[in-house]
């Protein structure tokens, strides 16, 4: 399931994304935790899907405080 699938999510919320973030939750296994955020999804698993990706914790951080301000 790609992000821009979820019904949960709009493509308002994407336009507010910068171009890193996208590449983050464009992910397909990232895209899923966010859809299940309710379920125990937690910042630190972007470094375990995206182990090479700089600051990780911190975009995370970002899309999350995105997510919960949009729901």
């Amino acid at each position: 399931m790609w992000l821009w699938q979820n019904d949960l999510l709009d493509q308002a919320w994407l336009c507010n994304l910068n171009h890193d973030e996208l590449v983050l939750v464009a992910h397909r296994d990232i895209a899923y935790e966010l859809a299940e955020k309710a379920n125990g999804f937690i910042a630190n698993s972007f470094q375990r899907y995206v182990p090479d990706y700089k600051d990780n914790a911190d975009i995370a951080s970002k899309v999350l405080r995105s997510w919960d301000e949009k729901n």
